[in-house]
């Protein structure tokens, strides 16, 4: 009973992805690189589903290694921040301009 309840656990870890490695061995069963490659990549949020079509049309699944797809996908991230935060201060610029021509033109 311990034991099914250890695996059950251990199993749930893996599905929620919140394991480690080393204890994905524990489970008793061969869990691939290609297996845990493709559980990460339906498991992403839809902000990265642009890049789950990339990566599964460009890369071989087979050899990529999950270093590598982690790597590509904060690669994705920090560049989806960017440009979110280059938005956001473009956005300023404009309503800095906007009031700006409202001031200007309301003193006349």
């Amino acid at each position: 009973m311990v034991k099914q309840s250890k695996m059950h656990t251990l199993t749930n870890q893996f599905e929620t992805l919140r394991m480690h490695d080393s204890k994905i061995t524990a489970l008793g069963e061969d869990y691939s690189n290609t297996n845990m490659v493709r559980k990460v990549l339906r498991s992403l949020h839809m902000r990265f589903s642009i890049e789950v079509t990339t990566i599964e049309e460009t890369k071989d699944l087979e050899s990529l290694k999950i270093h590598e797809l982690i790597g590509s996908l904060k690669t994705f991230e920090m560049n989806l921040d960017e440009v979110k935060l280059n938005r956001i201060k473009c956005e300023k610029n404009i309503t800095l301009q906007v009031v700006d021509k409202v001031s200007t033109s309301s003193s006349i």
